[in-house]
């Protein structure tokens, strides 16, 4: 078997949690995953839920409402939260939170439990477990919620226990089923137990496909034990078999947790202390039928000597779609100054319970104090979740491809090296297949495949899906129309409406009904009319080459459109958006416009229309007769090609001499002196004149306000005949100020 992995870098928690507060993590069904907690000073304490996306960043924060119950209105509650919110998801999507609460700090704690719905909408007030008599008033004793999981059928179990007022450390254990309709069972007694820690778990739980369920305690210091029961209608639970976990003559038990196999097995997990006054603990297992028959001998994972004033370590143990299972435990080590600290560490057996990996630290390095272990999940799509006191830490541990359906939800699924099959289903799913050659079904909605390496087979359904390549590390290049290379080389689309770019420079080509997205590189797309570009501020130059007419979005951050097939006599329009676009045609009869932005419009051989727009504009005619419109802002008009009165005439139709300026190309207008495109340089004032033709042998431009007609005159009043270059407006009040030469 391959060695699990640990999955991307740590995972942050939440910031401005309660001090003390221990948030809780729930891996849900979609492939995302919630994290409950509190948060702020009191008076203004607040309980929290934070969605993270599969790949550890937060996807969502909101404020987790509590609905008043009874005397409590909803800001006592919020208050009253004591030990940490424990969630649960049920088949339908729904949430289960339990806590426990004392009302306005009066000493008397009361276990609760609430519904949600799947987008953490209140589904009711809380319901309280024990400790509020019907009145409403407090029973005796204190009680605190302990451990919560769903059943598989709409209902939750959760236990609970009571602590006697009169401070004698045992305490019973109760449990009790929220139905699905919001019901609750009568409460059932399983016995006494002790914490190890004021406060701290006693029980663990885990429902079995026979609709049982196994639930371990630590009764006392030296004894574990556990409970198969029967949920049985309104009544609660019935004890149908209880077994000692551990017969040894050890001290100290502690961390008893359990979890179900895919046989229909359990397995359960805890710490022992070797003998009295000694620091040495060992991690224990032991495999069991459906019916709390062992299956297997207890066994040792590898003996960890822990500080002597920790009173234990913690583990906590997970099953694997592979059959097998998963344990997670604190492991000493030994600092340089000589004190032993605690890291977590983590793994894997078979269902037989046979290691078949090495250990895998899964916590930073120990350097000053120790790292906690604090929960373990199993995320949807196979990996592991690990909350320890530094945060949270996803690790892999897949050594086979995997097979995930999705949910009505909003699904994120990240496969692995193999060949994965993932299909979305409802929501708008991402699903993300890494290396192998997989299949990816978006199904209903708007969806996001990620086929990354390998050739993918990636199938839209219905909605608006797109492949994205964000996650490659090199430019790609594909195509809605065929053709691909780089992280898209071998992929094939069905029912793709868009491509998402990477970081680096992709090429994209469109199918003429495509949306094209492109990431941080310098982009090219080559679209057809229909096709839509999406480019936001920062994210490289881009180019968009249009087969046909073609108009960018408004927002789009395209900086260059193109009409491919230069020589192409085909007409064709462009249009850009309303930032700075560079716009160029081709030697048919365009029609560019620039819209919003500072925009640069060259045309070329034909008989072209150039619209400047709202910007401050370039428009440069080309060699055709060409119609050049500035519209608002400070235009300028290049030209830039021969001079020829028959066939290079352009018609300017909105020259205003406050705020616009004509550039002339020294290259065919050869007799202006020097200057550049980046360093235009003005003529001086005997090179321009008023007129029907030159008065000197200095002029050079001509303007004869009478016609508009504006000329260029390389000899002035010499043999060379001047040469009409545009039509202006008649009467416009032009001065030399207004030309320059580059």
């Amino acid at each position: 078997m391959a060695e699990p992995f640990l999955w991307g870098s740590r995972i942050a928690l939440p910031t401005g949690l309660v001090p003390h507060d221990v948030p809780h993590v729930t891996a849900l069904a979609n492939g995302t995953f919630l994290v409950l907690g509190k948060v702020g000073t009191h008076p203004s304490i607040k309980m929290k839920a934070w969605i993270y996306n599969a790949d550890g960043s937060i996807k969502e924060e909101r404020d987790l409402d509590v609905p008043a119950y009874g005397r409590w209105s909803q800001p006592d509650f919020m208050e009253s939260v004591l030990t940490r919110l424990v969630a649960v998801e049920l088949p339908d999507g729904r949430i289960g939170i339990m806590a426990t609460a004392d009302e306005r700090g009066s000493g008397f704690y009361v276990a609760f439990a609430a519904l949600f719905s799947a987008d953490l909408t209140p589904l009711g007030p809380p319901k309280p477990l024990a400790g509020l008599n019907p009145d409403g008033t407090q029973s005796t004793g204190w009680y605190r919620s302990d451990a919560i999981v769903s059943l598989g059928n709409g209902d939750v179990a959760i236990t609970y226990y009571r602590v006697p007022i009169d401070g004698t450390s045992s305490e019973d254990v109760f449990i009790r089923i929220l139905k699905a309709d919001g019901t609750l069972s009568d409460p059932t007694r399983l016995g006494s137990a002790e914490t190890q820690i004021a406060g701290d778990s006693i029980t663990d739980m885990t429902a079995l496909p026979s609709g049982d369920i196994v639930i371990v305690t630590r009764e006392n210091a030296s004894t574990l034990k556990g409970y198969v029961l029967t949920p049985s209608g309104a009544g609660g639970p019935s004890a149908s078999t209880s077994f000692e976990i551990s017969t040894s003559t050890s001290p100290q038990k502690a961390a008893v947790k359990v979890t179900v196999l895919n046989d229909g097995g359990f397995v359960v997990t805890w710490m022992e202390q070797g003998s009295a006054g000694t620091p040495d603990y060992n991690a224990f297992f032991r495999i069991y039928k459906p019916d709390g028959t062992p299956l297997s001998d207890v066994k040792a994972i590898p003996s960890i000597t822990l500080p002597e004033l920790l009173l234990a370590g913690n583990s906590d143990v997970l099953a694997l779609p592979n059959g097998g299972f998963a344990v997670a435990y604190e492991k000493a080590t030994q600092l340089s100054g000589g004190a032993p600290v605690l890291e977590v560490h983590i793994a894997l057996f078979d269902k037989n319970g046979t290691r078949v990996t090495e250990d895998l630290r899964v916590s930073g390095a120990a350097t000053t104090s120790s790292i906690y272990l604090e929960e373990l999940h199993l995320m949807a799509d196979g990996r592991i979740l690990v909350r320890h006191s530094q945060g949270i830490q996803i690790v892999d541990p897949r050594d086979e491809a995997v097979s995930l359906t999705g949910t009505i939800r909003d699904d994120q699924y990240i496969g692995t090296a193999f060949k994965d099959t993932m299909e979305g289903g409802g929501g708008r799913d991402s699903l993300v297949g890494a290396g192998g050659n997989d299949r990816l079904t978006g199904g209903d909605g708007d969806d996001r495949l990620f086929g990354d390496a390998g050739a993918d087979t990636l199938q839209g359904g219905s909605g608006t899906d797109f492949v994205s390549f964000a996650n490659a590390q090199s430019g790609v290049t594909a195509s809605l129309a065929g053709g691909t290379r780089g992280d898209a080389a071998g992929d094939v689309y069905s029912g793709i409406e868009g491509l998402i770019g990477s970081s680096s420079g992709d090429v994209f080509t469109g199918n003429g009904s495509a949306i094209l997205m492109g990431g941080r590189g310098n982009d090219v797309y080559y679209a057809r009319s229909k096709d839509s570009v999406r480019e936001t501020a920062g994210e490289g130059r881009d180019t968009v080459i249009a087969r046909s007419s073609f108009a960018l979005r408004p927002d789009a951050e395209v900086e260059a459109l193109k009409l491919s097939g230069v020589s192409s006599r085909t007409a064709a329009n462009l249009t850009g958006s309303n930032t700075d676009n560079a716009i160029t045609g081709h030697a048919g009869v365009n029609t560019l416009k620039g819209q919003g932005g500072n925009d640069v419009l060259k045309a070329s051989s034909g008989n072209d229309r150039l619209y400047g727009g709202t910007g401050n504009d370039t428009l440069h005619g080309g060699s055709g007769n060409d119609s050049l419109k500035g519209e608002s802002g400070r235009d300028v008009f290049v030209f830039d090609t021969k001079p020829s009165k028959s066939s290079n005439v352009d018609r300017v139709y909105d020259f205003n001499p406050k705020y616009d300026s004509f550039w002339l190309e020294n290259k065919y207008f050869t007799k202006l002196g020097k200057g550049s495109l980046s360093k235009p340089v003005k003529f001086t004032s005997d090179m321009f004149v008023k007129g029907a033709q030159a008065k000197d042998r200095e002029d050079r431009i001509i303007y004869d306000k009478d016609t508009g007609a504006l000329y260029y005159d390389a000899d002035g009043t010499g043999a060379k005949a001047q040469v009409k270059i545009a039509t202006l407006g008649k009467n416009l009040k032009l001065t030399y100020h207004d030309f320059f030469v580059i």
